[in-house]
């Protein structure tokens, strides 16, 4: 992987000192070895972090100062303190009790007679033993060393796995974000997350970010070609226009991925990009000493946003097609709902009716929005079977005889075939093969009680029974308001079902009905 950012020769003192030190614990209860460690070590740096000695003159003290200093890189241990095997069981308690496996240990010991070195290091975790006349200045160099490396490494290892956990528990969830700004939201929380994991107990805490971190991440947010952005770590989330500076850098970034700003603070650009086309960028800034691992894992995180945030502008594009698709099938629906009562000398008006008196008893009875709404234009083709039954019996003045209604009341059958298996009508055809059974099982086409009549259906019910009461028909006058009420009313139990009527009535009651008659006249 290219370099993301080329590292300043020269740091700043403000840089300098921001930069935590190792921490290193010296335990023992001689307090010459304490001065000669210190002398010993005076100038040590590395990878650009000097040393801090902390002393503990006893395993108890050590004991309370590892509580206070979870970022301990090294001890050295002294064996024989306040007791034989004070250092020993201090080293049983780090790693047993604390389950610090991250801290790198040397034993250090006058008396090796008491603590032979092969049988230490066979039974504790221990990463060195030396006999303290053995430990010269350079030799102690070199042992400090080796063991701040390990511990770096360790942790390099250790924030990289929590870093991919990052990742991969982070995936999925971008890419179930159906909104563009719940979704910047989401790589911000995400870069947030990664640069901020060596903040637990068992790191260095020198994570990615130091004093007054931002966090920036701009996308094609209005649809535009005008990129918007949004602020973080450090300053409130904000959606604006983008700094000149952070443009350059942006477009440098875009070209070349070795970029780096001209002031003393490095500052990361990562570009997103998906099939060619430029998406957006993560801007970081103030991050100080950026490990290369460190640098890997925000690459592959900007591929991964990349390519879930080319994912969403693909959701969006088909889910425009989808509302086209929805709206043409609507106005097919309303096309054939139309046909149907066109037979029956009725307007568009009556369709319109049902459709909202569907719609708003379904929400009354709890029904979610969006289904309450397929509801009501499932109930457009309620009688779409009359369009196989002879105009002339439809408009016939007086009483049907027996077989004339046996005629009518195959409407429904026929309704079927019309819609046939297509999924899109599902709803419609409970509906319209439905909505003249009774409650007491004494309607048609297969005489179903009770809840055995599709939900939908009865709700229909009682609309289209509601409306007609009301609506001018060959063989009939239209009822007044209080006698239609009432004749629903009535027919709870028997005709319709009571908690639809129930629900009816309490749209009744706040006018919502006579707002839908109101809106929709004739």
């Amino acid at each position: 992987m290219k370099k993301i950012i080329r590292k300043s020769k020269k740091q700043d003192s403000a840089t300098d000192y921001a930069i935590k030190p190792w921490k290193v614990l010296v335990v023992d209860d001689e307090p010459d070895i304490h001065t000669a460690t210190a002398l010993a070590l005076g100038g040590f740096v590395f990878d650009g972090r000097k040393l801090d000695l902390i002393s503990a003159y006893s395993a108890h003290e050590a004991k309370d100062l590892l509580a206070s200093h979870s970022d301990i890189a090294m001890a050295l241990i002294d064996v024989v303190m306040e007791s034989d095997d004070a250092g020993l069981l201090l080293v049983s308690y780090i790693r047993d009790e604390l389950k610090n496996n991250f801290i790198r240990l040397i034993i250090r010991t006058g008396q090796p007679g008491q603590a032979p070195e092969r049988a230490v290091i066979e039974q504790f975790d221990i990463d060195d033993y030396k006999e303290k006349t053995e430990l010269t200045a350079q030799k102690l160099f070199t042992s400090i060393r080796c063991g701040i490396k390990a511990y770096r490494d360790l942790m390099a290892i250790s924030n990289n796995k929590k870093g991919l956990e990052v990742l991969i528990k982070g995936a999925p969830e971008l890419n179930r974000i159906q909104s563009r700004k719940d979704f910047l939201k989401g790589v911000l929380n995400q870069v947030v997350t990664l640069c901020s994991i060596g903040r637990d107990k068992n790191s260095d805490e020198s994570d990615i970010l130091e004093a007054e971190p931002r966090i920036l991440v701009a996308v094609n947010i209005d649809k535009s070609d005008k990129l918007s952005w949004c602020c973080s770590a450090g300053s409130n989330n904000e959606a604006g226009e983008i700094p000149d500076e952070i443009l350059d850098l942006y477009k440098r970034a875009s070209v070349d991925i070795d970029v780096m700003s001209a002031d003393s603070r490095e500052n990361l650009c990562l570009p997103l990009k998906a099939s060619g086309k430029d998406l957006g960028f993560i801007y970081l800034e103030n991050l100080g000493s950026l490990q290369e691992c460190d640098k890997d894992l925000l690459g592959i995180m900007s591929q991964q946003f990349s390519v879930a945030f080319e994912n969403l502008q693909l959701f969006d594009q088909l889910d425009v097609a989808n509302q086209d698709l929805f709206a043409a099938n609507d106005h097919a629906v309303y096309m054939l709902g139309t046909a149907s009562e066109m037979k029956d000398q009725e307007t568009g008006n009556h369709i319109n009716r049902i459709v909202y008196y569907t719609e708003a008893i379904a929400l009354k009875m709890g029904v979610p929005a969006d289904l309450a709404r397929s509801y009501g234009i499932s109930s457009m083709l309620h009688d779409l079977g009359k369009l196989g039954v002879s105009g002339h019996l439809i408009r016939k003045p007086g009483k049907l005889t027996a077989d004339e209604f046996k005629a009518m009341q195959n409407h429904p059958a026929l309704a079927l075939k019309i819609l046939g298996d297509n999924k899109w009508f599902e709803v419609a055809r409970q509906i319209a093969h439905s909505h003249h059974e009774k409650w007491d099982g004494t309607g048609y086409p297969q005489g179903l009680a009770g809840t055995e009549i599709p939900f939908p259906a009865r709700i229909v019910a009682v609309a289209d029974v509601w409306d007609a009461l009301l609506s001018e028909r060959p063989y009939k006058q239209p009822w007044p308001v209080e006698r239609a009420i009432r004749e629903i009313e009535n027919s709870s139990g028997s005709h319709f079902d009571p908690a639809v009527v129930a629900a009816f009535m309490e749209l009744y009651a706040s006018k919502e009905i006579q707002n839908i008659i109101d809106k929709f006249p004739g």
